[in-house]
């Protein structure tokens, strides 16, 4: 925030003074830019000034902690607007008696009793409810066949947080078969025109401005900024993913090697776990490349496509929120540098799996094949992200949310 509202456009991707960078993309840096012209207002310049100074070292108050909050509260409420939105859309998709207002309704529910969500923006402090909701419109346009605006909102996501990335299998394969090709005719050109206008919206308002004053020097660094291969492999706190556990074999290798004297001088110590942000190279098992990661992606990515295109259901809406779901864990699994608070992206597509998978099968009422497991997920994504939250009330606060949703 104080980057955007002190420095000029062309240099909020250089500035580095302290280790809060920029490196969101441009759409959120003008959310930032927006959140501190709030300080021309009376009641926020006693709370924001301080915060808007340049500072190597943090900057805490009370009153800075009380506005940040509250600007968190307000994301909040258009999140839950919009998980209304969506469960609507689920609803009269299908018209299946008076099931299926229970099942938006326990849509709805779960989508805003989402733990994880909770947690990292109202106590670890993040704008993820923001960012869902637009995920969420993007959804239910998409599911309404209102593709071009559904392709709107999604880049617009991906313009205020370039991690929605994981999604983007999904979208292109099924803008691919269920737009582009739904039919074979000379509309096939008027369709990618007109998405490719709508894509080009967000972008152009997005990146033009920085195009304009800097040229593709100023595009390219932020580029560097938003994609950094140089923090490595696994983030500081490790994502329970693949990596996460290649690095635990790694280590056990390496100890063992060490404690029965095996030990090759050739071979470093391990520096994955130091807790710093950093590229570094395996010990005993082969070092992991961004390349290597991105052909793991597409292994995992395969059996779906596989299966997509045997069964040829494009326009299904289950396709397309499972497609979501698969997509994303795929690049959780394996992706380069993957957060814990990524899991976000697998939690919310599934939610929709479990509570309303039944209502787009012809053959059968009710269909919670994917329930069972989204218990498990969602249990297992709560507790992956408790070591953020450290103290006392921070514990006793995760452990009984995460047990109100459990008996939800």
């Amino acid at each position: 925030m104080a980057i955007t509202h002190n420095l000029p456009m062309k240099v909020w991707y250089y500035e580095n003074t302290s280790e809060w960078t920029l490196d969101y993309p441009p759409l959120f840096a003008y959310f930032e830019l927006l959140l501190g012209m709030v300080s021309v207002f009376q009641v926020a310049n006693r709370v924001v000034p301080p915060a808007l100074i340049i500072q190597k070292e943090a900057y805490f108050s009370k009153g800075l902690l009380y506005f940040q909050r509250f600007s968190v509260i307000v994301c909040d409420l258009f999140y839950i607007i919009s998980c209304g939105f969506l469960a609507n859309t689920m609803h009269s998709i299908r018209i299946i008696g008076d099931r299926s207002k229970h099942c938006a309704m326990g849509l709805f529910l779960l989508l805003i009793a989402n733990i994880t969500l909770i947690l990292i923006d109202n106590i670890h402090f993040q704008y993820n409810s923001l960012l869902t909701t637009v995920l969420l419109l993007s959804i239910s346009l998409a599911l309404q066949e209102r593709f071009l605006l559904a392709a709107f909102m999604y880049c617009i996501l991906l313009n205020m947080k370039h991690i929605y990335l994981y999604y983007a299998f999904a979208y292109v394969v099924i803008y691919s078969f269920a737009y582009l090709l739904k039919t074979l005719d000379r509309s096939v050109i008027s369709r990618c025109a007109k998405l490719a206008f709508s894509i080009s919206i967000p972008f152009l308002v997005s990146f033009g401005p920085f195009l304009w004053l800097g040229g593709m020097e100023l595009c390219s660094q932020i580029i560097s900024r938003l994609f950094p291969f140089q923090r490595g492999l696994t983030h500081a706190y490790w994502a329970p993913n693949l990596w996460a556990l290649y690095n635990f074999i790694d280590l056990t290798l390496y100890n063992l090697l060490k404690r029965f004297s095996k030990l090759s001088p050739a071979i470093s110590p391990p520096l994955y776990t130091s807790g710093l942000v950093q590229e570094y190279p395996h010990s005993v098992l082969p070092s992991i490349s961004a390349h290597i990661t991105l052909v793991v992606i597409l292994c995992l990515l395969t059996p779906s496509i596989c299966i997509l295109m045997k069964r040829r259901r494009f326009r299904d809406p289950n396709t397309f929120i499972l497609l979501l779901t698969h997509s994303a864990f795929a690049f959780f699994l394996a992706g380069y540098h993957v957060h814990e608070k990524a899991v976000l992206l697998i939690t919310i597509p599934y939610t929709i799996l479990a509570v309303l998978s039944g209502l787009f099968e012809r053959e059968h009422l009710q269909d919670h094949r994917f329930l069972p497991s989204f218990i498990v997920l969602s249990t297992i994504a709560n507790i992956s992200i408790f070591p953020l939250f450290f103290t006392p009330f921070e514990s006793i606060l995760k452990v009984c949310f995460d047990l109100q949703l459990f008996l939800l």
